[in-house]
Order: C-alpha cells, then structure tokens, then sequence
C-alpha cells in the first residue's frame, strides 16, 4: 500500500465511510478514520475489539505465554490482572505521590547536568531521555539506567528498544499467511529472538538477587514478585512497559527543540535569566520554586499558540488547496463536457452531410432514369 499508510487510509475513507474493514492475506483489520468511529471502537464496542492479533514481531519472552500487554488476543482474566496491578501498585496517586521525591531528583539533576555545560551545545532530547528512563527504571527496579555521560546499561536498552520497534514496522509475511510462520523468510523472527534475549540479560540478574532478599515492598518489582509472577512473565511485562514508557519520551524532540529555538522572544529570554540553572551555589529545588515554574508555564503556554497557530495556517493552506483542486476539476470537467458536445455535434454534421450527399446521388439518379424512359 506504500509508505505514507495513513495517507492512503484517509483517502480510502473518503469512499467508503469512517470505519472499514481490509483483509491482509487471511487477517481481517477494522480500520477506524473519524472521532466518532474511533469513540464506537475504544469505548462503546471496547471489549468486542479488544484483541489484538500478536504479530511475529512481538516481542514475546515465552511464545508460550502468547501475551504481550499491548497485544493481548482476549481480555483474559490474566490479562485483567496485570491491569489492576499496574494500577494499584504502578500508576495509582498514592503509588506517584510516594515516588515525588524521586522525580524531583531526577529533575534536580537534569537541571545541574544543563548548568555544568553553560556556553555547550547539549542534545536537549537525549538528555530528557535519559531522565525520563531513569525515573522509570527507579519505579520499577529503584535503580538508574543512565547517566548524562552515556555510561549504563541504558545505552544497551535504548539500542535494543530502536531495534525492536524498527523490526515491528516491517510487514511479515507469515502475519497475512500463518503457513509460511515455520519458514521464517525475513528472518524477523530470528532477529526478534536475539533482541528479546539481551533484553532480557539487561534485567534478569537484578530479578533473580531480588527473589533472594527478604524485605518489604518497595517498589513495582517487589509487588510483581510478591503476587508470584514468573519470571517470564515479569520480564514480559516490564519489557512492554520499558519500550512503551521510554520510546514515547522521543515525542518531547519537536517541542523542546522549538522551545530552545524561540530564545529570541523577550519571555523566553526573561525565564533563562530567572531559572539561573548556572548558579551552582544556589541548592534551592527548581520544583520548589514558584516564580520560575510560572515564567515556564508561560513560556510553554506562548510556544503551544504559535504552534496552534502555524497547524492552524496550515489547516487553511490545505482547505486553499483543496479548493483551488475542486475548481481545477470542475474546469476540466466543464472543457470534456464542451469537447464531447463539440464531438456530438460534428458527428451529427457528419450524419446529416452524408444523408443529403446520398440524397443528392438519389436525385441525380433519378433525373437520369426519367430522361431514358422520355426518350
């Protein structure tokens, strides 16, 4: 279908409706393109179009578990399970709240990090990659993944996590026909094994030192091993979280970096002075400090209007276009209606030429007939 996918299945919706349904070899795909049909599907029709068909390139620990938590094939007691603790003991207020202290150091090192390099140029998004990962890693396994210098096991699971989603992408031929699933064509399934197993090498020594503790809950590990998950089935869960948790952070590039670009605006300028991330001497947690985190709101509030009102000419660039198109295909379908009516006409003039020709050669011949029977 080509690489701009989502090009294509807007256009294709246009014809047949907001919601359409497309075989993929022997995989049938529902196909949602408006709010509405979107809303019908997630929420109305949610647990009729729960499940979701696990592709070859799922990372899945033990093929025999044939659960990921992004593709689950049914909405299983298992996998209802894994919902209620992630939300108890992952996600719940209680759980974040006691885990502020973390996300306040977190963010106090990101700010130290960008003051040691005044006057360098810093990778805006790396560095909050390596936060973002960090405060994760610390929720589930109360450790750090990285560190601003690239040293860590981070590194190795950044790479891991690029692989993975590169090789999702790849359309599998043995997704659309599961009898070619054995043969293994591409070679995705091979890789997928090879990049689930160093995944798993990241964290297995820390899952089989903690089994061996004894001490009370602490963090989203303690509780998994606590309910008595598997191994496999806690490396399968953290996985999705990680590659979930982490590879969205990268969405942060376009609005930082727009951020950074708008320097020149007094605001911006205003708020880089008053954070004074420099100012080593000053111990004071940026979280804490009221008068900065408003500039920065507002600094953030202004670049979102610009970037509302730049998707905003856009939206009416393309409405010009569209127009502009329209009337461009009601000309040229004004110049073929002309061009056919023209062609009918001289196919009738045609028509009547060659009747009165045959007419005029009937006339003559006739002349001639009676000019012989009078003589």
């Amino acid at each position: 279908m080509g690489r701009q996918l989502h090009s294509i299945l807007a256009n294709l919706a246009r014809i047949h409706g907001p919601l359409m349904s497309l075989r993929f070899g022997n995989q049938i795909t529902i196909i949602a393109s408006s709010p509405d049909a979107a809303r019908e599907v997630l929420k109305t029709y949610d647990r009729d179009l729960s499940g979701r068909y696990i592709g070859n390139a799922v990372p899945l620990i033990n093929p025999k578990l044939n659960f990921a938590f992004g593709a689950s094939p049914e909405c299983s007691d298992y996998w209802r399970g894994l919902r209620v603790i992630c939300k108890t003991d992952l996600f719940s207020a209680k759980v974040l709240e006691s885990q502020n202290h973390i996300r306040e150091k977190k963010v106090s090192e990101l700010v130290g990090f960008l003051g040691s390099k005044e006057g360098e140029v810093v990778n805006l998004g790396d560095t909050v990659y390596v936060t973002f990962t960090n405060i994760l890693s610390n929720a589930i396994f109360s450790v750090d993944f990285f560190d601003f210098v690239g040293k860590g096991i981070g590194k190795e699971l950044r790479k891991l996590i690029v692989e993975i989603v590169e090789l999702g992408m790849i359309p599998d031929l043995s997704d659309f026909y599961p009898i070619l699933t054995g043969l293994d064509f591409q070679g995705i399934q091979k890789k997928r094994d090879k990049i689930v197993k160093n995944f798993i090498t990241i964290w297995d020594d820390i899952i089989k030192e903690r089994r061996k503790q004894e001490r009370g809950q602490r963090d989203f590990l303690d509780a998994l091993i606590k309910e008595g998950f598997t191994n496999d089935q806690i490396s399968q869960l953290i996985l999705d979280l990680l590659i979930a948790g982490t590879d969205s952070s990268s969405m942060l590039n376009s609005p930082t970096n727009h951020v950074t670009d708008s320097s020149h605006t007094k605001l911006a300028k205003q708020t880089q002075v008053e954070i004074c991330i420099s100012d080593q001497s000053n111990k004071e947690n940026i979280l804490h400090r009221p008068t900065q985190i408003e500039s920065l709101d507002a600094l953030l509030a202004e670049e979102l209007s610009v970037m509302r009102k730049k998707m905003e000419r856009l939206r009416l660039d393309k409405e010009r276009m569209k127009k502009m198109l329209r009337e461009r295909d009601l000309m040229l379908e004004m110049k073929m209606k002309e061009v056919e009516e023209r062609g009918e006409i001289q196919k009738s003039l045609e028509i009547e030429f060659d009747r009165l020709y045959r007419l005029k050669q009937l006339q003559s011949q006739s002349v001639v007939t009676h000019s012989l029977f009078k003589f």
